[in-house]
């Protein structure tokens, strides 16, 4: 009986620190993508909005401002991004002779995951 009780314990216990842990990672998951793709000129106008934090009289002289800057700063983000890509690919080409097989693929898999994420 007193083997039953521990077996039951300990499994519970094992289970809810694989329930747990795999919650925490999609949580985490979840935000760190969050960060990592690039946001919209909505989103960063949001972000802005939200750090301000202005009150209604403000809130029509700061809008039009934040329109026009999150524009150019999402703009401002994806050519940095294509400059990014130039750079990696040229770098790529340059090194391509000196790698071996396994190394050219890990290079070429990062390419790609640039390439996918400015959209060429």
């Amino acid at each position: 009986m007193k083997k039953k009780h521990i077996i039951i314990l300990l499994s519970t216990l094992i289970i809810g620190i694989i329930i747990g842990g795999l919650a925490m990672g999609i949580y985490s998951h979840k935000r760190m993508n969050s960060y990592m793709e690039n946001p919209t000129p909505e989103k960063l106008k949001s972000r802005n909005m939200h750090m301000l934090d202005p009150d209604v009289s403000q809130l029509k002289q700061i809008e039009p401002i934040l329109d026009k800057y999150s524009v150019k700063a999402y703009n401002a983000l994806k050519e940095n991004e294509f400059r990014m890509y130039t750079m990696y690919d040229s770098l790529y080409q340059e090194l391509k002779p000196l790698l071996n097989e396994t190394q050219q693929d890990k290079f070429e898999k990062k390419l790609n995951r640039i390439k996918t994420k400015i959209g060429k």
